[in-house]
């Protein structure tokens, strides 16, 4: 059983990305604002790569208005409660978003 001992139901890559942060800060505490400090470093990068997807996906002369789509998705009050949890369903976004991101480059 390759999970046994683990404590979620999320495969562990994400706990393994944060566990060098672990060893920087004291107390567990630290270690939590740490890693959502991290984890709102990926929701940026969502927010940029919505913007680069918008951009690739819009003609020439539109190509200004993509700045609406990170623009909207960061006023989405779920988008943004979602930003500082320690889930690895942000990180999973921001791959798949980058993925789109490289098959649409020109």
């Amino acid at each position: 059983m390759p999970y046994r001992d683990f404590f979620a139901h999320h495969p562990p890559l994400l706990w393994q990305l944060l566990a060098p942060l672990h060893g920087v800060v004291e107390s567990a505490g630290a270690f939590l604002v740490l890693a959502r400090a991290a984890l709102c470093v990926v929701w940026l990068a969502q927010l940029g790569l919505l913007w680069h997807l918008a951009r690739s996906a819009l003609p020439q002369p539109l190509a200004p208005l993509a700045a609406l789509a990170p623009l909207a998705a960061g006023l989405l009050q779920t988008w943004a409660d979602h930003a500082i949890e320690l889930r690895p369903d942000g990180l999973a976004l921001t791959l798949t978003l980058a993925s789109f991101a490289l098959l649409t480059t020109r």
